[in-house]
């Protein structure tokens, strides 16, 4: 898997100043996302438009929201790191 990135291109495993784009209906060589900075991922935070990182890739989680088994709840982790909600 990708990982997230510090801006002094260092690589970490949480947190940190980038992470990878993933749309999670496609299957994608990882290496070949492009990479978002933490800063753009609060801005994905509304049911509309839904980002969440877990283990240092954003997904794009929008069109699953209907689907999540515990319905809006993945509205917690919306627009942050949620690896460990997500494990839980």
């Amino acid at each position: 898997m990708g990982s997230v990135e510090d801006t002094d291109g260092a690589e970490e495993e949480k947190g940190g100043a980038a992470a990878h784009m993933l749309n999670t209906q496609q299957p994608v060589d990882i290496d070949s996302l492009p990479t978002i900075s933490m800063e753009e991922v609060p801005k994905h935070k509304k049911r509309e438009d839904c980002w969440t990182v877990v283990d240092g890739l954003v997904y794009d989680v929008t069109d699953y929201i209907p689907f999540h088994p515990g319905g809006k709840k993945i509205l917690l982790g919306a627009g942050k790191e949620s690896s460990e909600m997500f494990r839980k």
